[in-house]
């Protein structure tokens, strides 16, 4: 049996042999420092944030008066609103829930909400014309307002024309009494020059707002010329030519051409021309006028009669 070989002693038969490398005093405790880091990465606890009950209780309070402070300021939900449009040349007569009868003119748009309570004010907005016969609510006592960019009309029961045409509004009274509200530049010219913020109308008054000239009552013409256009009449006193163009241009959409610049400063004169459509207008206007006007699309060509 082979002697048992020493400690220390090489295995000789092995091909190859291992050299221990000596270990430094400075190199162990460099390699103990990396083994401490290791384990103090893998055991520090995670850091947790709390917050003091005091603070809490600060946020929900200031939560709750911002909500509160909503809850009470908040605009008021709009109501669905419905919208009544006219074309060129069309008239439409509508009776709205509490009775009330609109007649929109063409070239005119009306809205109004949807659904109509017996509580607050019966409103509308207009834009273009439009006559109104509005129904009393004695048990209620409603107003009717009719919006414009000028002026709000507000009423209890009456029958008026509004015109919101040419940045400006044209109220007529025909019966009972309407408190004109102004809005905007209006409001801000009148009160520069009154100190008011409203007038109120009696039958037979028509106000003119404008927003650069102010306010202008007329009380010489008969007011029932304004709102002619729903029963199909037209009524002139000394109109130029010029402003029935911009009145046929507003309700059928035409525009007129001359072939003599003077022509437009023809007038014509003449109350309840009853006129269905443009031909027809254009027909009373030939006549009254002495001047041939020719439909070529949608232009009205205006020339003299050639004999």
């Amino acid at each position: 049996m082979a002697d048992s070989q020493q400690p220390g002693e090489e295995n000789q038969s092995l091909p190859f042999s291992f050299r221990k490398k000596e270990l430094t005093p400075g190199l162990q405790s460099k390699n103990w420092q990396a083994v401490e880091a290791a384990i103090l990465v893998e055991e520090a606890p995670r850091r947790r944030t709390w917050i003091r009950p005091a603070l809490v209780t600060t946020m929900l309070v200031l939560a709750l008066v911002v909500l509160t402070w909503w809850l009470q300021n908040r605009p008021a939900l709009q109501p669905l609103m419905a919208e009544l449009k006219t074309h060129y040349g069309e008239i439409k007569r509508v009776t709205l829930p509490d009775g009330s009868l609109v007649v929109l003119n063409a070239n005119s748009t009306m809205r109004l909400p949807q659904n109509w309570t017996n509580e607050g004010d019966r409103q509308v907005w207009l834009e273009g014309e439009a006559y109104f016969e509005v129904a009393k609510k004695p048990a209620t006592h409603q107003k009717f307002v009719v919006h414009t960019t000028q002026v709000d009309v507000q009423v209890l029961g009456t029958r008026f024309n509004v015109n919101t045409r040419h940045l400006q509004s044209v109220v007529s009274l025909e019966e009972g009494k309407v408190q004109l509200l102004f809005n905007g530049k209006v409001k801000e010219v009148i009160e520069k020059k009154t100190g008011n913020n409203g007038i109120r109308l009696t039958p037979g008054e028509t106000a003119i707002v404008n927003p650069v000239k102010g306010t202008v009552i007329d009380e010489n013409k008969d007011v029932v010329y304004h709102s002619g256009w729903t029963r199909n009449e037209f009524h002139f006193d000394h109109t130029p030519l010029s402003e029935v163009a911009v009145m046929i241009n507003d309700v059928y959409g035409y525009k007129m051409q001359y072939a003599d610049s003077s022509l437009q400063y023809r007038s014509i004169s003449g109350g309840d021309l009853s006129a269905g459509n443009i031909q027809e207008l254009v027909s009373i206007l030939e006549v009254a006028l002495r001047l041939k006007l020719t439909i070529i699309d949608k232009t009205i060509v205006v020339a003299k009669i050639h004999k």
